[in-house]
């Protein structure tokens, strides 16, 4: 029961592909490739996440981060249920071409790797909101050693990849603009979290390694 309810979102994405055939009469290639990659990277989250036990000992979850996490999850959630299950958004549905279906797939592959590679490198440590954790180690290997903060380019591949994949202008953009959002208003107060944490390792750390565009060379 308990994994039932982790996996709840992709079990809604997963019943979302019979309702969505059941509705239009027929589904395209492109919303399956949403579904089925939206179902990968809340598969991803839960098994990467499970058991996680670490105590929080610093937090900034004020009311700043609640809405914007709350709108990053209309955006990336609710909106899209809604445009799959319901006819309620239907006034924006289109079909993408395919350039938009190739390069959805692409940027959504890839986020999910990277979302992967983000979670798996970063351990226990992971949060979804600003956090330090009982113990926490300033991460500077793997993925880390190219981008400080892989989450946020994996989340934006996928928020690219939903807006070219998901039949739906509305509900595709919806994701982009409120996680970019939630990115502008974040970034630098989770950046200043971190140098209070770790002072001038972060701070050097910071220096050699960009933020959201990996390098291609490997640093330590």
């Amino acid at each position: 029961m308990n994994m039932v309810k982790r996996l709840s979102g992709a079990i809604l994405f997963l019943l979302a592909v019979p309702v969505f055939v059941w509705r239009h009469g027929e589904i395209t290639y492109a919303t399956l490739c949403y579904v089925a990659f939206t179902i990968g990277w809340l598969v991803i989250r839960e098994r990467l996440t499970r058991g996680q036990t670490l105590k929080t000992v610093t937090a900034n979850v004020d009311g700043l981060e609640k809405a914007t996490l709350f709108a990053t999850a209309i955006g990336m959630m609710l909106l899209p249920v809604i445009a799959l299950y319901t006819p309620l958004l239907d006034f924006a549905l289109y079909t993408p071409t395919m350039a938009a279906f190739v390069a959805g797939t692409v940027a959504t592959a890839l986020g999910a790797y990277v979302f992967f590679r983000a979670h798996a490198d970063l351990g226990a440590y992971w949060s979804p909101t600003l956090e330090i954790r009982d113990g926490h180690q300033l991460i500077t290997s793997g993925i880390y050693s190219r981008v400080r903060h892989p989450m946020y380019t994996a989340i934006f591949l996928i928020c690219i990849g939903q807006a070219l994949l998901l039949e739906n202008w509305l509900a595709g953009i919806a994701g982009l603009i409120a996680f970019t959002a939630l990115y502008v208003l974040r970034v630098g107060r989770e950046e200043k979290l971190m140098i209070e944490q770790f002072g001038e390792t972060y701070q050097a750390y910071a220096a050699r390694t960009p933020r959201l565009i990996p390098s291609l060379r490997t640093r330590s």
